[in-house]
């Protein structure tokens, strides 16, 4: 619940939140509970876990407030769901997978705040966004039994970076609990002076002095 909570927090008063992979509901139960919004759209490509996410909906009471579909991420998502989204949370998917997610995205992106969590490949999300011309407004890392990077992130028309060291490991300026992203700067440089593939320890000896210049 800790990366559910913090993403709720990230979410200022709006009329409607999309949530890719809604898998049990909690995000929607958590939004509608603290009435940050007033609709929320659970999209899951799989029938059980969009019903598991209906039935603690009904527990609480809250399902009239929510849209429950079955669809392949954002594609062709307007043929079933006409209200548009103010957020869209992407989380519990890897950087790979969500950037496939955001291929497919026929909406008008400028107008939309996408709130992303990745397992892995921030790197690779990062640079898809950078090259599509998103902004990074905000991040967050937080631990739940591992590290994770949350990224606020909204359509700019502008490339924002192209530094390796930004794409893989967020930029201080933008990140909103620096003490937990020191820490885990300090992990990746443990697991990267660890790894004994050496080719993998050149493409990163820079960017630990970079690292190092950061904290």
């Amino acid at each position: 619940m800790k990366r559910i909570k913090a993403i709720t927090n990230l979410i200022h008063r709006c009329h409607c939140v999309y949530d890719i992979g809604s898998d049990h509901a909690f995000l929607a139960i958590l939004i509608l509970k603290n009435k940050i919004a007033n609709h929320v759209v659970n999209i899951e490509n799989k029938i059980n876990p969009l019903n598991n996410g209906k039935k603690n909906l009904l527990k609480n009471d809250l399902i009239d407030k929510t849209t429950n579909v079955i669809n392949n991420g954002l594609q062709n998502i307007t043929k079933k769901v006409k209200i548009k989204p103010n957020y869209i949370v992407v989380a519990g998917l890897g950087g790979s997978t969500i950037v496939k997610i955001l291929k497919t995205c026929r909406l008008i992106k400028r107008e939309i705040t996408f709130i992303f969590c990745p397992n892995s490949q921030a790197y690779i999300l990062r640079k898809w966004l950078n090259e599509n011309k998103f902004s990074i407004e905000k991040e967050q890392t937080i631990f739940n039994k591992k590290f994770y990077q949350i990224i606020v992130a909204k359509e700019k028309k502008t490339k924002i970076t192209s530094m390796k060291k930004y794409l893989y490991f967020g930029q201080k300026n933008k990140q909103l609990d620096l003490l937990t992203w020191k820490k885990y700067l300090s992990f990746s440089e443990k697991m990267i002076s660890n790894n004994k593939n050496l080719s993998y320890n050149k493409q990163y000896q820079k960017m630990l002095k970079e690292i190092n210049q950061w904290k």
